[in-house]
């Protein structure tokens, strides 16, 4: 089921999006950009209501402050701050999935998304850890499904 993200959010139909602090210099750091014309895109063709909007000014980890959601690369366990409290998860810096980690709120009984964090592997490779690193159309096939994940499904 879907979670929707807090009204401000979703009034403004916009999720701002920041490179991770691993971004920079990878394989991924020209797919980001292109992943965000082509979800803009397929959003606007298909009326989902919503597009992402580059920033550089990375989620506030002690508050609501700076991007929407924060796209990054792994490889083992990752952590990251997000309203004072430490998440961590793992990612297969080898793999051909990546990981949408949201921050919720609540206000009474009702969910809302207050940030999300994507990260894909650092190096995702085709045909198992020994196999060769895909290319940027496939990356940016992995990147839009993270963003949609990010929005809230």
């Amino acid at each position: 089921m879907p979670t929707p993200w807090e009204t401000p959010i979703r009034a403004g139909r916009q999720l701002t999006i920041a490179p991770g602090p691993s971004l920079a210099g990878s394989g991924w750091a020209a797919v980001l950009p292109n992943a965000i014309t082509e979800f803009n895109r397929l959003s606007t063709a298909n009326t989902l209501g919503v597009t992402f909007v580059p920033s550089t000014t990375r989620p506030d980890p002690n508050g609501p402050g700076g991007a929407s959601v924060q796209f990054d690369i792994g490889n083992g366990t990752l952590t990251f701050t997000s309203f004072g409290t430490q998440f961590s998860l793992t990612v297969d810096g080898n793999a051909l999935i990546g990981h949408t980690q949201v921050v919720q709120t609540v206000f009474g009984n009702v969910q809302r998304i207050a940030k999300a964090f994507i990260f894909v592997p650092a190096t995702p490779r085709a045909g198992g850890p020994t196999g060769r690193v895909i290319g940027d159309p496939a990356k940016l096939v992995m990147a839009v499904h993270e963003f949609i994940h990010a929005c809230g499904l």
